[in-house]
């Protein structure tokens, strides 16, 4: 039997009461002990196999900052986590519809895909839409930021559209600056002087933003993930006053892919927050809820997207505290 306790602590940043718009922090700890020969242990770390060696310990924390009032819209908030999980993790990471500045403060990540194999500690990853693997000793630090496609057009302008469906290190899109704000980041030993240096570094990046993304794109975006993906790529075109081809490519320009292939992806995401959260329903509830024809569409977009199937997915998540084993990419799907 697992043996964890949890500790939730509530952080305010200066005088709240002051200044309502300062954001308030949220820090989540787990720890615990997990049994040797028990089922948990291989499932904290995304492992199919029983575990029967040690008993396992783990840390877990994290931290959610919201972001300042000047970055309302632009960033999401961040997120930091610090996991000491006493044995190795392999973790599915499905596609998400935004992008990812990863920072690492600790070991660097193993990152797979069928188009990539690196290790890296700090990168970006775009808009993608293929299954990534990460792996790790089971110890990790890093702030995850989490950005709206719109607004890697206005840091990034034309060369987003280099970046889309690709993991990019940070040093080879910001060089020097990225190792200087490493480098202040290790030195400060709390999560609030950590998250202000990112605020006053994304802060310029954003001031320095040479690219406006276009009121029709933003609408058009808004819309799609509003509907969960569930809308017609023409009847947009045709409300915005643009013919299909017009729209499409501008659409790309601003977001790194056409709005079909957006559509697909929120679509996707969508429904795989309903697989998470509905129990009860059977997959083919959940696929005509998500606006697949069947469970056979549904079945084939899920497979595109996360690399297994909605079954293999469904049976993984819960498993454990870590995440998606990646073993199911590899395990005949059912």
């Amino acid at each position: 039997m697992m043996v964890l306790r949890a500790i939730v602590k509530w952080y305010e940043v200066g005088n709240f009461r002051a200044a309502k718009h300062v954001p308030i922090l949220i820090s989540t700890q787990i720890v615990g002990i997990l049994p040797k020969g028990s089922a948990s242990s291989a499932a904290l770390c995304g492992q199919q196999s029983r575990i029967d060696s040690v008993a396992a310990m783990f840390h877990w924390q994290y931290t959610i900052r919201q972001p300042p009032p000047r970055l309302k819209g632009l960033v999401c908030p961040y997120i930091s986590h610090f996991q000491n999980l006493g044995q190795p993790v392999r973790l599915l990471q499905a596609p998400n519809p935004n992008i990812y500045l990863v920072i690492g403060l600790g070991e660097p990540c193993a990152l797979k895909s069928q188009a990539m194999s690196e290790n890296l500690q700090s990168f970006l990853v775009d808009i993608k839409t293929f299954p990534l693997i990460t792996e790790h000793s089971g110890r990790q630090c890093f702030i995850l930021i989490p950005l709206p496609p719109w607004s890697g057009y206005q840091i990034f302008g034309g060369r987003l559209l280099d970046f889309t469906e690709q993991v990019i290190p940070l040093d080879d899109i910001w060089g020097r600056k990225i190792d200087l704000l490493m480098e202040q980041l290790n030195e400060q030993s709390s999560w609030p002087e950590r998250f202000s240096t990112l605020d006053h570094f994304l802060m310029e990046k954003f001031a320095q933003a040479q690219y406006e993304v276009r009121p029709e794109i933003y609408w058009a975006w808004r819309q799609l993930e509003a509907t969960g993906g569930r809308l017609s790529i023409r009847k947009m075109a045709k409300e915005i006053g643009w013919s299909d081809r017009h729209f499409s490519k501008c659409f790309q320009q601003h977001i790194g892919v056409t709005p079909k292939l957006a559509a697909r992806h929120i679509r996707f995401y969508a429904t795989l927050q309903w697989l998470r959260m509905a129990h009860g329903d059977s997959l083919s509830e959940i696929a005509i809820a998500g606006g697949y024809s069947d469970q056979s569409h549904f079945t084939r977009e899920f497979q595109s997207f996360s690399g297994c199937s909605p079954k293999a997915y469904r049976n993984a998540h819960g498993a454990g505290l870590a995440g998606i084993s990646g073993c199911i990419v590899d395990a005949p799907q059912l």
